[in-house]
């Protein structure tokens, strides 16, 4: 009991327990990264290496510390040592919220999760992860995408005024030297401005290691696409081992739908660009519109169907490469095939240091073509 009036003294403060420990020279190691997971500021690789030979209930326990000090670099660490001890308290209502509130600002903890931990979370909180998932691809897609295509070119048609333009030079042209005393409304030629029609593809490299990161991507330039393509014809295919078609060219795809079954696909290994280009060109032979591009997101680094890769590059019209990061050994001879495939493609080469630079890439690069 207390002293009089000040009733029953609850449990003391966890923090303040590691703190007399401290002070008392007796804490181990266990609480020492207790009050690691306290600190501010550092990267995920910090706390995965502090925790590098803790067990899976001790992880546990560290991962339910971070989550009490909201401490997301902490758990993105600790989750890359052990999913399922991370997985445990993110899957009650005071992880869940953490990772909410992060993913409302804009920031991708949400789909890091969702990626490293979707093999162990329960159906429910898969589908949760997800969702944010979803909501940090579709508010930063619509931030980067702005107002949609740009690009309007003149049509040719008769002068009307207050609804056409008079185009002067076809006018002189059509009276022939006649004197403008003979002209009459028929000479008068005008034109319209209207937005160019356009038709793309976007073919998506989600080989790799990096797969997460890659689907997250391919997800999110997708996303960028539909927003700039709204009303024109687009196409999506990402590459692997083989070959997906996620929207043919004339179908119309809810985009959230689309999102989902990005969000889904199977990792694999193997990078068949061959594969990719093949499907992509197939899309765009179905485009009724005249204008044509398709876009090439990747390393470069095939190691399936190689030698069909140069005799499919240049079969295309407007063959855009957007080379993204690999790894060191790799990257100078995926950065030379990517150069290659646009060369031969007849397109734009456009290089990224950083994979969250290429949505960004493919928006320039959009606003080009």
């Amino acid at each position: 009991m207390s002293d009089e009036g000040g009733g029953i003294e609850g449990p003391p403060d966890e923090s303040k327990l590691l703190e007399n420990k401290l002070m008392r020279g007796n804490a181990s190691k266990k609480d020492m990264l207790k009050i690691q997971m306290q600190v501010q500021g550092k990267t995920p690789g910090y706390y995965e290496k502090l925790a590098r030979h803790l067990e899976y209930k001790e992880i546990e326990e560290l991962a339910v510390a971070a989550v009490k000090q909201k401490n997301l670099n902490a758990l993105r660490g600790l989750a890359e040592l052990n999913r399922a001890a991370v997985a445990a308290p993110l899957q009650d209502a005071t992880g869940y919220e953490i990772v909410q509130q992060a993913a409302e600002k804009g920031s991708e903890f949400a789909p890091e999760f969702f990626f490293l931990l979707r093999s162990v979370l329960t159906p429910h909180y898969k589908q949760l992860f997800k969702n944010l998932t979803k909501m940090v691809i579709l508010k930063e897609s619509r931030k980067i995408a702005g107002r949609g295509l740009k690009g309007w070119h003149k049509l040719r048609t008769r002068y009307i005024p207050y609804r056409t333009e008079l185009d002067v030079p076809r006018t002189v042209q059509n009276l022939a030297g006649r004197p403008l005393a003979y002209m009459t409304a028929a000479d008068l030629a005008g034109f319209e401005r209207v937005q160019k029609q356009k038709a793309g593809v976007l073919i998506l490299d989600t080989s790799g290691s990096m797969y997460g990161r890659l689907i997250f991507n391919a997800a999110l330039t997708t996303a960028v696409l539909s927003y700039h393509m709204r009303d024109n014809e687009y196409a999506v295919v990402l590459f692997n081992t083989s070959s997906q078609v996620m929207k043919r060219i004339n179908e119309r795809r809810d985009i959230d739908k689309l999102i989902d079954e990005i969000l889904e696909t199977a990792a694999s290994g193997f990078t068949n660009i061959t594969a990719g280009l093949h499907d992509g060109l197939e899309q765009m032979r179905l485009a009724r519109s005249h204008y044509k591009f398709a876009i090439l997101i990747t390393d470069g680094n095939a190691n399936r169907a190689i030698g069909e890769i140069d005799e499919n590059a240049s079969r295309f019209e407007n063959l855009h490469v957007i080379a993204i990061p690999t790894e060191l050994e790799q990257a100078k001879g995926g950065i030379k095939n990517c150069e290659r495939i646009a060369r031969l493609g007849k397109g734009l080469f456009v290089r990224v240091g950083r994979f969250k630079d290429i949505p960004h890439a493919l928006q320039r690069l959009l606003m080009r073509i």
